[in-house]
């Protein structure tokens, strides 16, 4: 059951992310090595997310942090998405970054992902923004058995 609290969301985001998206999030500004961004963001939409922290590389998530920090609704943003793909995009790297936390891989300021997972997710509808809160209660519940642990 937990499992699929953590997936529900990526699940229905995955048919959405399209390759050019994925450029997209790879080449981001202050991120080295796009070419192999976006090789291993492509090879999770083949092969899944990682569920082991080991099998995590720092290429996609360096890239995932950097889209996460995006602000869609800002009008004075410069971007090439319209505003639609850009709250998709950082959707996404919210959710594969939480996906990973959840799984052992630390990412620098956890509560900012939670924030704009949710603010993301409001955007497109309630059923996504249930998504994202399941995936949440998820983490905290992970979290929870760590601590316990």
């Amino acid at each position: 059951m937990a499992a699929n609290r953590s997936s529900a969301l990526l699940d229905r985001l995955w048919p959405q992310v399209s390759d050019d998206l994925l450029q997209h999030i790879a080449s981001r500004p202050w991120v080295g090595d796009a070419d192999k961004h976006h090789a291993e963001l492509r090879a999770f939409r083949e092969r899944g997310l990682p569920d082991d922290a080991s099998d995590w590389t720092v290429h996609p998530s360096e890239a995932l942090e950097i889209v996460r920090w995006s602000r869609p609704d800002d009008p004075k943003r410069k971007g090439r998405l319209p505003v639609d793909e850009a709250h998709l995009a950082r959707l996404f790297s919210c959710a594969v970054l939480i996906h990973a936390e959840g799984h052992g891989l630390w990412h620098q300021n956890p509560e900012a992902t939670r924030a704009h997972l949710l603010e993301s997710a409001r955007f497109f509808s309630p059923e996504y923004e249930a998504g994202a809160q399941s995936m949440l209660a998820w983490l905290d519940s992970v979290e929870a058995v760590v601590d316990d642990g």
